[in-house]
């Protein structure tokens, strides 16, 4: 065999895997492929109003916010720890209010933060899914002379057996998919997104309890529209074409948000439909307003599908690392294989 022939063989078949290995590298095909979109909020609900209405829910005996407004509605004299100033405390924060280091304190110093297992995953912590069933849990009485009553202080736990109508809850639903999003599951997350999506019936989100209400006329909650819009931003850091491809429905639901709003600020928790009216009749209340600052004016869902694009990166760099590693070890053993070759031809000579 002619040593300058097989010289030459040897550096072409060495230069032609090392070619292949870095296609393989930059093949933008082994990569997800995903759409960036700029999640720009649309004009919604004013942050001062929020603001102001949050701060006036603060019961400075209990340290915490308490729960509605209506003296009619029980919920005025009910003070939630979690969700209402689990999510309060963050809203506030981002609002830079004050309010958000009293909450802090009593939260952190008396009940652990305040978390129940669920809610949090808005604010980027893994929870577990699906979600478990409600437990309110009474943790005692507080005398307010500001608001000359006494409010019952309660927390609420998701802990137990598994919500059994959890995938027909718009707002459970929604949860499950932002804990995907955290775990790095975007089609998971995707797959519940368009569930949500079929649940949207033009004027709100409609879950079992509603269907099963029928008529013309239809109650919804105003939370799940925030929620909704979290999700949308979250799937759209997270390069999601489904999120895209609803871009026009989830301006809706930024319009609807905005009417919730009362001159107070306050966001109404339920709306009622009635043929093809909507009416606002529903108190204001601290859970919803928070949740919709959360939503549409804070970094959150962004940082969370975020995390999801990562994950998705990183499985993918992770795949063509072994790719790589194989074409190494078949290039290492063929170059073995060329070179025993080139040693018995030169004995030969």
């Amino acid at each position: 065999m002619n040593l300058r022939r097989l010289n030459r063989r040897v550096v072409i078949f060495t230069i032609l895997v090392t070619l292949a290995a870095l296609g393989l590298l930059w093949a933008p095909s082994l990569l997800p492929e995903r759409r960036v979109v700029e999640t720009r909020v649309l004009p919604g609900p004013s942050l001062v109003l929020m603001r102001s209405f949050l701060e006036s829910q603060y019961v400075p005996e209990a340290g915490l916010l308490r729960a509605a407004t209506n003296p009619s509605n029980p919920e005025s004299r009910m003070i939630y720890i979690s969700p209402d100033n689990l999510l309060a405390r963050a809203a506030l924060e981002e609002l830079g209010s004050p309010h958000s280091y009293m909450l802090a304190m009593v939260l952190d110093t008396q009940h652990g933060g305040g978390h129940d297992y669920l809610h949090e995953v808005v604010l980027g912590y893994p929870v577990e899914i699906p979600p478990r069933s409600r437990r309110l849990v009474q943790v005692g009485n507080v005398s307010s002379e500001k608001f000359n009553t006494t409010f019952l202080v309660v927390r609420e736990y998701r802990l137990g057996e598994p919500d059994p109508e959890w995938s027909e809850k718009p707002d459970l639903l929604a949860y499950s998919a932002v804990a995907l999003l955290l775990e790095g599951d975007l089609q998971g997350a995707e797959e519940l997104y368009t569930r949500l999506i079929g649940m949207w019936d033009g004027y709100g989100f409609c879950g079992s309890s509603c269907r099963e209400a029928g008529g013309a006329t239809r109650t919804y909650r105003t939370g799940d529209l925030a929620l909704a819009y979290y999700l949308y931003r979250a799937l759209l850091a997270a390069g999601s074409k489904a999120a895209y491809e609803t871009s026009d429905v989830a301006g809706k639901w930024v319009q609807l948000l905005t009417q919730a709003q009362r001159v107070d600020g306050g966001i109404v928790a339920t709306y009622t439909r009635v043929g093809g009216e909507i009416r606002w009749t529903g108190d204001a209340d601290t859970f919803t307003t928070s949740l919709t600052v959360l939503s549409l004016y804070t970094e959150y869902p962004r940082i969370v599908g975020l995390k999801a694009r990562i994950s998705l990166m990183q499985e993918s760099t992770e795949q063509l690392n072994m790719v790589l590693l194989a074409l190494l070890v078949v290039l290492g053993a063929s170059t073995a294989l060329v070179m025993a070759k080139l040693v018995r031809a030169r004995r030969r000579d």
